[in-house]
């Protein structure tokens, strides 16, 4: 995004929207069984109808992290704290200071900025950083989040999610 590189490079080259939203899955597949050391783009479903047993990072692994260069650094992050909460949680936190992020239409009544997000994982995927950078206003200090099913591509986007609500 220009707002993260104005200043930094001299060119920006623009290829338009990108058409998963969501950086690479990246698998290693030097190890007897491969494994899956951060989700993407690919979700690990489609991965095992080609590769067969395939394996998927879990907890923190300082070895691993440095193969995978999607777990060494922190990715964009909002300056507002974002808090996950469970579908149907979020009307109920609302307030000037809040923006909301849910598949879910607005309330009535509800007070404070509400992203609709879209129902298919796809389309939620490639609007998510997008929808995090809309809501990260100066005035609004939380953004809250109401939580995806981690199954397909709602797997990395729960991971993406998670590591931008950590401090």
């Amino acid at each position: 995004m220009l707002a993260d590189l104005d200043g930094v490079v001299d060119v920006i080259l623009d290829g338009g929207p990108c058409a998963v939203g969501l950086e690479s899955t990246v698998v290693d597949a030097t190890r007897p069984v491969p494994m899956v050391l951060r989700t993407g783009g690919l979700p690990i479903e489609a991965l095992r109808t080609v590769v067969g047993a395939i394996d998927m990072l879990a907890g923190h692994d300082p070895e691993a992290m440095s193969r995978s260069p999607g777990l060494r650094h922190r990715h964009y992050a909002p300056r507002a704290r974002v808090l996950l909460v469970a579908p149907g949680e979020a009307a109920a936190l609302g307030g000037p200071t809040v923006a909301v992020m849910s598949q879910q239409p607005r309330p009535p009544g509800f007070v404070g900025e509400w992203k609709v997000m879209p129902s298919a994982m796809e389309g939620y995927a490639q609007a998510l950083f997008a929808a995090l950078r809309e809501l990260d206003a100066p005035e609004v200090e939380t953004i809250v989040v109401e939580t995806v099913p981690e199954v397909g591509l709602g797997r990395a986007i729960a991971d993406r999610l998670r590591r931008a609500s950590e401090r």
